[in-house]
């Protein structure tokens, strides 16, 4: 293959990944993978993209680095390499965490006030990434007693709970799923058990004193627990 025509190729394949960045990050999936405090490089990188392709057309084949001696697949074999997230992104698009990859890393119901705060707001405003730091900031398990609450998340279950708990949780996201830890709430509720697990639910209620597993920590006694969709986008950003 000549010179010309291998830059064009690799030119070729930089404006395909800037298409196919664009694309993740017109339709918002991009949050899928990153937080929004990230998405100003996610645009950089699209546009890096572009120069990196537009500058091979600027490199004239006659004084470019000639490599027609080498064989054919040792220079396919990088822009092979280069193709590969683009066509897995492509044929496996991004899933977003749930239930089931929550039951791996763990949820946390106590969340430290360093690592993300969202400031002073309102008891029903606030989220299950809310809850879980005011319940870290006040662990005692009566120290909620009679808050209000008002919160969305996917359904989570295990050996710990009694038929008539669940956790309500959301995942979070700092920079990228990377650093994605689940946050949630303990509810309990007689209607419970008809929500499956990761399925998302709306619980309002409020706070009393309660056990998950033996330990003693604020549980959400709720008075309604009804279906919803998942938010768009799912994640919390603290």
């Amino acid at each position: 293959m000549a010179s010309g025509s291998f830059n064009r190729l690799k030119a070729l394949l930089l404006i395909l990944m800037a298409i196919y960045y664009a694309n993740l990050l017109v339709s918002g999936e991009q949050y899928h993978l990153i937080g929004p405090r990230l998405a100003w490089l996610w645009l950089f990188a699209v546009g890096a993209l572009i120069l990196m392709a537009g500058a091979y057309s600027l490199v004239r084949p006659e004084i470019a680095p000639s490599r027609d001696n080498a064989p054919a697949g040792a220079r396919l074999w990088p822009l092979l390499l280069m193709a590969m997230p683009m066509a897995l992104g492509t044929i496996i698009p991004a899933r977003t965490l749930g239930a089931e990859e929550s039951g791996v890393a763990g949820i946390v119901t106590a969340l430290p006030r360093a690592q993300a705060s969202r400031g002073l707001i309102s008891p029903e405003q606030r989220t299950t990434l809310d809850w879980a730091m005011a319940i870290y900031d006040k662990p005692e398990a009566s120290a909620l007693d009679g808050e209000a609450a008002d919160v969305i998340g996917f359904v989570y279950r295990d050996s710990r709970m009694a038929a008539d708990q669940f956790i309500l949780a959301r995942v979070a996201v700092v920079c990228c799923v990377a650093d994605a830890v689940a946050v949630g709430v303990v509810v309990q509720s007689n209607e419970g058990s008809r929500f499956a697990a990761n399925s998302w639910a709306r619980v309002t209620g409020t706070f009393h004193s309660g056990t998950l597993g033996g330990k003693a920590l604020p549980v959400l006694i709720a008075d309604d627990v009804a279906p919803v969709q998942a938010p768009e986008p799912p994640y919390l950003y603290p």
